[in-house]
């Protein structure tokens, strides 16, 4: 079973799938929960650093914020 890519407390941007919303692509996000896998994906819990809402995302629609 292969682990999470991110870690607790990092800062991580999303990428949306086709048709999906997002206010602000240039927005961060903080990983706030490790999520089991689900349909062949590991998942995670993200605040945003903007404005505080929550979002799930795939581990695919993630890459790390230097």
């Amino acid at each position: 079973m292969p682990a999470h890519k991110y870690i607790l407390g990092q800062k991580v941007r999303f990428s949306p799938d086709a048709g999906q919303f997002v206010a602000n692509r240039d927005e961060s996000f903080v990983v706030m929960r490790l999520l089991p896998r689900t349909e062949d994906a590991l998942q995670y819990h993200l605040k945003s650093l903007t404005d505080g809402h929550l979002r799930l995302a795939r581990e695919d629609q993630l890459a790390a914020d230097l």
